[in-house]
């Protein structure tokens, strides 16, 4: 186990796999289903962080089965906790909060203080996007009490990012001040033994300095997260830190320096098939080639986004086919504006010539 969780830290996800493996394979020899559906549930976890998130879904719900037949509180834990992240992570916040939901359930009848921080901070970060304040604060609160009890201050750090995270939502500087200082306060001294950590409490102080306008204190904190999650070797929310460097850089008007990231940001989204993120940002960058006059990169990157589209979402058909219409047409349209202003050119030349 230790093994497998070693090299993912080190994201070497063929020699995790290679763990997880032949742990399974022992597993069956031995008829041991405790050890089965623990390296099963860790199987899911290497495949979570890669493009095959269907195949993370599928072990963490095959290594729950196993575990609920056998009473098997780690590896129900761990599968839980999986399935939590997965359904999170593709924007399904009911069925992420119901997973989650039972992790707290199962962690707190069996007085497990890391699962019940780990299920109240994903409560928390799910209940942010559906909007509701009073809950994301409310969970937010119960896992920052757990990682004081259990001394963890790298999860600390990470749910009072969640309390100043939403308080900066609804607009209450003060208080998201507050919490993103004193995430920078307690990290600073402990910089040397988190991983990745460093760069969530830059970005948050980047997003706070955005909301303020002070885009090159922004910019700058931006900066730093990055060069973190570059040291740590943490580069799963690269992309998060890149897109928001480019909306500061936008908001100066400095928008070659905003592409820049932009496509940084892109290339980390189609390593990770970050879908949603990806055809996002491919949006953005042709409206910032469009704003900067750069007409055929432009065209290039819409014509990207409806690629994707299609490629990821074949029952979207009318829209893709609407947009694909509104592209001819505004290609169309520029090509008209271009051969109008050829004519008025040469008009304008003849003139010249005839008196």
């Amino acid at each position: 186990m230790f093994r497998t969780k070693e090299h993912l830290f080190r994201l070497e996800y063929g020699k995790a796999l290679q763990v997880c493996d032949s742990n399974i394979f022992l597993a069956e020899q031995k008829r041991d289903p405790i050890n089965h559906a623990l390296f099963t549930s860790l199987k899911g976890s290497v495949y979570f962080d890669t493009i095959y998130q269907d195949s993370a879904k599928y072990f963490f719900e095959t290594a729950f089965s196993e575990a609920l037949k056998n009473t098997d509180y780690n590896s129900i834990y761990h599968s839980l906790y999986g399935l939590g992240k997965y359904y999170y992570r593709n924007s399904n916040f009911s069925a992420s909060n119901k997973y989650f939901h039972t992790l707290n359930y199962y962690a707190e009848k069996n007085k497990n203080k890391y699962y019940q921080m780990a299920a109240s901070y994903y409560l928390s970060a799910n209940y942010n996007l559906l909007m509701s304040t009073s809950r994301t604060i409310h969970y937010a609160r119960i896992a920052s009490g757990f990682a004081l009890q259990l001394k963890d201050t790298n999860n600390y750090i990470k749910a009072i990012l969640a309390l100043g995270g939403r308080y900066l939502v609804v607009n209450n500087i003060d208080s998201s001040d507050y919490y993103f200082k004193k995430a920078e306060e307690i990290y600073i001294p402990y910089s040397q033994k988190t991983h990745g950590i460093g760069a969530d409490v830059y970005n948050s102080l980047l997003k706070s300095e955005n909301v303020k306008k002070n885009y090159k204190k922004a910019i700058h904190y931006g900066k730093l997260a990055i060069s973190d999650a570059t040291q740590n070797n943490y580069p799963q929310n690269l992309n998060i830190y890149y897109d928001n460097i480019s909306i500061c850089y936008t908001e100066i008007k400095q928008f070659d320096s905003a592409i820049y990231f932009l496509e940084k940001a892109i290339e980390l989204e189609k390593k990770f098939n970050y879908v949603d993120e990806y055809k996002e940002d491919l949006k953005e960058l042709s409206r910032l080639h469009r704003l900067i006059g750069n007409n055929d990169k432009a065209f290039y990157y819409l014509g990207k986004f409806i690629s994707a589209d299609s490629l990821y979402k074949q029952d979207n058909n009318i829209i893709i086919d609407s947009l694909k219409t509104a592209f001819e047409l505004e290609k169309s349209n520029l090509v008209f504006t271009v051969e109008k202003e050829k004519i008025q050119s040469q008009f304008e030349q003849k003139k010249k010539i005839i008196f």
